[in-house]
């Protein structure tokens, strides 16, 4: 249990406002995402995908695609290269050997952001289900108590205590939709 978390891509680590980070984090996400924007743009199908795989993981922002992206490219380079710095010192490596390493580097670093992006939508879903019961239940005394509906989920976004950051966050931007006047009044 005490490894069951797989590592986490440089660059994707601070892709959320809410997380602390220090000047070697921002750092890199600020150069992963000045690569993101020179790489060349995916269609508007694979944007979509992909902006839709980081919103469920709990990315929002709006460079966190473009991060993403020029993390995926930053690791995917920086892996072989610090192989290339060991490479010297391993014996009975032959140059086939360190061709294939450094393609497998490679490869390694394309895939496993996405793959971690995939462990994370995971890992966000059950804490969110984790977290909805007791949701439900404060939901269910603040409307008893006459909240009315769009009160009552500014409640549950704000209480903490009851439910977890997920969901919280989930009910924040419900909370922030542009409802129309009438749906605001069949709300209140």
């Amino acid at each position: 249990a005490r490894f069951a978390r797989p590592p986490v891509p440089w660059a994707a680590v601070s892709l959320t406002a809410g997380r602390r980070q220090g000047r070697v984090g921002t750092r890199v996400q600020q150069i992963a995402e000045q690569l993101g924007r020179r790489m060349p743009s995916q269609s508007s199908k694979a944007q979509a995908k992909g902006r839709n795989l980081l919103v469920q993981a709990g990315y929002r922002k709006a460079s966190a695609g473009l991060t993403f992206q020029g993390g995926r490219f930053l690791l995917a380079a920086l892996l072989p290269i610090m192989f290339l710095l060991v490479a010297p010192y391993l014996k009975g490596w032959t140059g086939a050997y360190r061709a294939a390493a450094i393609l497998g580097l490679v490869a390694v670093g394309l895939f496993l952001p996405h793959w971690w992006l995939l462990w994370r939508i995971k890992q966000r879903q059950e804490e969110i289900s984790a977290a909805l019961p007791n949701a439900l239940d404060l939901m269910v005394v603040c409307v008893e108590a006459g909240l009315g509906l769009d009160a009552t989920i500014q409640r549950l976004a704000n209480e903490q205590q009851f439910t977890r950051a997920a969901l919280s966050e989930e009910l924040q931007s419900v909370r922030q939709l542009n409802l129309s006047p009438l749906a605001r009044f069949c709300l209140a």
